[in-house]
């Protein structure tokens, strides 16, 4: 609702000077996992912490509270992080956080010339056979908001796994996971 100087006025009402004008929205945050965020290290430079999906790493679009830098501001009363890099909000996985200028630059440095080697795992349904599958195929993000992906010409190189193939469940006509490591 519209107010200005904290009480409600009608329609017509002509602002004067000094008026404090104001609009108060009621929204609801998404809700997320209740998983709990977990830190994995902690020193005077950098967090690590082990990121469920569903939470996305910073406020945007409809998250503000729900989100990764609030949570860990929140219950660990750890603000001012620089966030370093972001895994897509329905990803979940090791999220790295500078907790000084200096150290953040450093770690972005490292990121942006491929000093640090990223592997993805992921966990896909249907009928697979037991030997690795790899793709050497771009891979193209089609969608950041809901974390789509796509084998294209414009996309990053993938690689084929740089350690041996694993599997998190015995595979099964139902599921398996892959190991999936991308250039930079």
């Amino acid at each position: 609702s519209l107010t200005v100087n904290y009480e409600k006025v009608d329609v017509d009402y002509r602002l004067k000077h000094n008026d404090l004008l104001a609009n108060v929205v009621h929204r609801h945050e998404v809700p997320v996992t209740s998983e709990p965020i977990t830190i994995v290290h902690m020193d005077e430079d950098v967090v690590v912490v082990n990121k469920p999906a569903s939470i996305p790493v910073h406020p945007c679009g409809r998250y503000r509270h729900n989100t990764v830098v609030f949570i860990l501001a929140k219950e660990y009363q750890l603000k001012n992080l620089r966030t370093i890099h972001r895994l897509d909000r329905l990803t979940s996985g090791l999220l790295l956080f500078g907790r000084t200028p200096k150290k953040a630059r450093q770690m972005e440095h490292q990121i942006r010339n491929r000093l640090v080697q990223k592997e993805y795992i992921c966990r896909v349904d249907g009928n697979f056979p037991s030997e690795v599958i790899e793709c050497s195929e771009p891979i193209e993000v089609v969608s950041y908001k809901i974390g789509v992906c796509k084998v294209s010409p414009k996309g990053k190189n993938a690689q084929p796994p740089s350690r041996s193939w694993g599997t998190t469940l015995k595979p099964t006509p139902a599921s398996f996971s892959a190991f999936l490591t991308l250039d930079g």
